[in-house]
């Protein structure tokens, strides 16, 4: 009997942590642990097997419903959710590149298979070419600029040399 309490105790315990340690470990093992409580109750207590795992599933619910209103409702959300925003005016922004890119001629430092480094006037950029494999030392041409996207193909000149 000892062991069906301890078992069932924990294992609410253990989902409930589960809300302050995200992971989805605690959640699993408490899982279990209630899981096992409901075979070791049902062997022990046959006749009230079903009633004795339906209590237990339930309680385990309302644990599940009652963490969720908990971290969303009172001051424990500030453990797991950031709620600052972060705006362009406030000097943030996700990097980018110059849309004058567009045009330019870069060498290739690495390969491009599709994605890899670009050269140009002694400034790396990440970048990616239109589907084709490009060699390192490769002369490419900028086709696009969207975001930190850059999109390449092989300089002309370098394609007609290989054909």
């Amino acid at each position: 009997m000892m062991w069906i309490i301890i078992l069932f105790v924990g294992g609410i315990l253990f989902i409930a942590s589960e809300f302050i340690l995200p992971g989805l470990i605690m959640g699993i093992l408490g899982f279990f642990m209630v899981l096992g409580s409901v075979f070791l109750a049902w062997a022990e207590f046959p006749e009230y097997g079903l009633l004795i795992a339906l209590g237990e599933f339930a309680a385990m619910i309302v644990t599940l419903i009652g963490g969720f209103w908990v971290m969303t409702n009172t001051p424990a959300k500030k453990l797991v959710v950031m709620d600052g925003v972060q705006r362009k005016e406030d000097g943030y922004s996700g990097p980018s590149q110059d849309p004058n890119l567009v045009g330019q001629t870069a060498i290739a430092h690495t390969p491009l298979r599709p994605a890899g480094i670009l050269t140009l006037d002694n400034q790396r950029i990440d970048a990616v070419s239109d589907g084709t494999y490009i060699e390192a030392g490769s002369s490419v041409r900028i086709v696009q600029v969207e975001g930190n996207r850059v999109v390449v193909e092989e300089a002309q000149e370098d394609a007609d040399k290989t054909a």
